[in-house]
């Protein structure tokens, strides 16, 4: 299986906090209905794209992150990792 269609974001309401993917699908977070909580567990291939960004991603600021468009890093260039 492939990973939930990009880009994610993060859908925030009074009672909800969750990513969801292109499609406006749930990826992970935690919802609440009739008062319960629930949380929403990732896809195994979601998981291990996420603790695969997360760890690559170590030490940059999520600012800088969030300035990035799809394609626009160079690995090389713009983290000295070359």
């Amino acid at each position: 299986m492939k990973n939930s269609p990009t880009p994610w974001s993060v859908e925030e309401t009074t009672i909800d906090r969750r990513v969801v993917d292109a499609n406006g699908t749930p990826i992970f977070g935690l919802i609440e209905r009739d008062g319960r909580q629930f949380m929403v567990i990732p896809l195994q291939e979601n998981a291990e794209r996420i603790v695969a960004c997360v760890n690559a991603c170590a030490g940059i600021p999520t600012e800088d992150l969030q300035q990035l468009t799809h394609g626009e890093l160079h690995w090389d260039k713009e983290l000295n990792h070359g």
